[in-house]
């Protein structure tokens, strides 16, 4: 192949590119680098929309993540929204977490995609992705889990299981999985100080790791004899599948009637005291965390609660209002995240109004004489 020489230094050093574009060049897919920059591309993509419609762009509100595609156990499982699982990988809390993220990605993905190939890399890269999810909704049982570190995780497993076998030269590897071993070792320390989801690391980490031992087989075909298979990327993706099944069978859904009805009354009691006692600036500072996210959760009781067989058909019908009500509330919440977001008043009024027919609506249910009995 004839060689081109860049000279325009006279000089015979070949010239190099300006910063800008090696920046830019990051966010082109082309040849080997192909998938590391469109996942890249999507993630910014995603967070750009997201404060285009009016998100916080340094803390999305909870209410924000979860319209964009957040993965929880109640919206997934309950509410039979599977595709979180996967849309949850391309939203991130912020532009701190992004930028974390992102350069973490690019970092492993520009020598990852290349040393396996883009469609292997692609495959490990979402079933990475999905396991991190599964793990993390049987993990957490009311959490709103957003970002992509759980599959970047499983790139790492990928790499630190390719480094431990004959693909790599002696010499290099053991440098080098030094190196990811140290690095996976410390983002998982960080996630036991900060709340980061280490839950989903784990998952990723593992669903990597056995991808990374599978296609070794792929690869060693691949380089020792030419042949381009992808059998056992393929048999990864079956095995994911099945993981994530048995995740979703071992993951609770809800607990007895009784311990249900307890921590709704007192999640609600708590969402009602932080209503009472704050002035509105006050109550507006920490209204997702102290009030939204609660009434997030008593409907997601209310809603395990209507869902139970060994219940009675009066109970059902309460469970159900009870449902509703927490809807109310939450209605009341967006009202007060609008006057938190526009600087307007007139939406406080409109919240607190809400929110007193919603407390006209639970004093009616209280009154009902219901039995919760089992049929």
């Amino acid at each position: 192949m004839e060689e081109q020489n860049n000279d325009n230094t006279g000089n015979g050093t070949p010239e190099r590119n300006p910063w800008w574009k090696n920046f830019l060049n990051a966010f082109i897919p082309k040849g080997d680098y192909f998938f590391t920059a469109i996942i890249l591309d999507l993630n910014i993509l995603v967070w750009i929309a997201m404060c285009l419609t009016g998100s916080n762009p340094i803390a999305p509100d909870s209410n924000d993540l979860v319209i964009w595609g957040a993965n929880s156990r109640n919206l997934t499982l309950v509410h039979g929204q599977i595709w979180r699982m996967f849309t949850c990988m391309f939203v991130h809390f912020g532009i701190i977490h992004l930028a974390a993220n992102m350069y973490a990605f690019f970092v492993i993905g520009r020598m990852l995609e290349t040393f396996i190939g883009k469609w292997r890399f692609l495959i490990l890269y979402i079933c990475s992705g999905l396991g991190a999810s599964a793990v993390s909704m049987w993990w957490h049982e009311d959490s709103v889990a957003v970002g992509a570190s759980g599959a970047i995780f499983g790139t790492f497993g990928v790499f630190a299981a390719l480094l431990t076998t004959d693909l790599i030269n002696k010499e290099v590897r053991g440098r080098m999985l030094r190196g990811m071993l140290q690095a996976i070792g410390i983002n998982l320390l960080i996630g036991l100080s900060w709340h980061i989801d280490n839950s989903a690391h784990i998952g990723g980490l593992i669903t990597g790791t056995i991808g990374g031992y599978l296609i070794y087989f792929d690869l060693k075909k691949f380089y020792y004899q030419k042949i381009n298979s992808h059998t056992f990327v393929f048999l990864s993706a079956v095995i994911t599948f099945i993981g994530i099944l048995i995740f979703r069978f071992i993951t609770p859904l809800g607990g007895d009637v009784e311990s249900l009805m307890l921590h709704f009354e007192q999640t609600e009691t708590s969402a009602q005291h932080y209503l009472i006692a704050h002035t509105n600036e006050q109550l507006l500072e920490n209204v997702e965390k102290n009030f939204i996210q609660p009434w997030q959760r008593c409907r997601a009781i209310a809603d395990s609660l209507e869902g139970k067989n060994d219940i009675t058909d009066s109970a059902r019908i309460y469970f159900h209002g009870l449902g509703a009500y927490a809807e109310m509330k939450l209605n009341a919440g967006d009202y007060f995240l609008k006057a938190k977001k526009e600087k307007n008043s007139s939406f406080i009024d409109s919240a607190y109004n809400l929110n007193r027919k919603a407390d006209e609506v639970r004093k009616k249910m209280l009154l009902l004489n219901f039995e919760t009995e089992s049929k």
